[in-house]
């Protein structure tokens, strides 16, 4: 009797902590950024994913760009630049084996005919690095494409559902005076401090670009690429006492000078 007692008891016990036991539910996908290998379930879109980054050096010839420095042109005329603005979006990673990757996150337009990655982003020559969008994905990447300057197609469309922090909404998106889209803006101030705003409009104007330098990264862990940009080539054969509509026009070339990839 007395072993059939341990036995029971033995019984009870395991199926009272079984009862207590709770399973734990987390990210079981291996790829994201928070798997949690210690859990039991599957959570519903609870799963975080690395971002893509982008890295840029600003540079004006030779050093730093910072809007403190007085800067000189090819025909002589000293100026601050104070800012600069660009959209980039498009973001394409290559590899060799598995082909194009883009950003999971998407928008789209009121009747959902058009659908597009959500990797349009506004970098300013203040900032040394932004993330792009999340990828479910990871090893070796051997480009990245990218456009500096926004498609007709996102110019021609309405995007609904966007949060209120994005850049394609009228309060937040680069414009000019009356409210067209910008693809590219910089400020500067004159050598008699006269400070000019200049906003490159219109379609037909995004530039296409290349990273060539192959990345690879680990499981949960973001591919960062690097490139230069060289603010210099902005007024590369102007005259920046010309009115604002020609300047305008000569920067709509100049501006796909600026980034420098390898």
């Amino acid at each position: 009797m007395g072993n059939i007692a341990i036995k029971t008891f033995i019984v009870v016990l395991i199926s009272f902590l079984m009862s207590c036991y709770t399973r734990k539910e987390a990210c079981l996908d291996v790829l994201a950024s928070n798997y949690d290998v210690s859990a039991d379930d599957a959570c519903p879109d609870c799963c975080t994913y690395p971002k893509l980054k982008l890295e840029i050096q600003h540079f004006v010839k030779d050093s730093v760009y910072n809007f403190d420095s007085i800067y000189t042109n090819d025909l002589n005329q000293t100026f601050r630049i104070l800012d600069v603005r660009y959209y980039v979006h498009g973001f394409e990673l290559f590899n060799k084996d598995s082909g194009k990757k883009v950003v999971l996150e998407t928008i789209k337009n009121q009747d959902s005919t058009l659908i597009i990655p959500d990797d349009i982003k506004i970098y300013r020559s203040v900032d040394a690095s932004i993330e792009i969008g999340s990828l479910r994905d990871n090893g070796t990447y051997d480009s990245l494409t990218f456009y500096l300057g926004l498609k007709d197609e996102i110019q021609t469309n309405d995007f609904i559902g966007l949060p209120s922090t994005h850049v394609l909404l009228a309060n937040n998106r680069l414009k000019n005076a009356t409210g067209e889209y910008a693809h590219f803006t910089v400020r500067i101030e004159t050598a008699d401090s006269l400070i000019r705003n200049f906003q490159v409009t219109g379609l037909g104007i995004s530039e296409p670009y290349t990273i060539k330098t192959p990345v690879t990264t680990t499981k949960g862990v973001a591919p960062s690429f690097n490139l230069k940009a060289n603010y210099d080539e902005l007024f590369k054969n102007i005259d920046i006492k010309d009115s604002t509509n020609v300047i305008e026009n000569a920067l709509k070339q100049n501006i796909k000078k600026v980034l420098i990839v390898n």
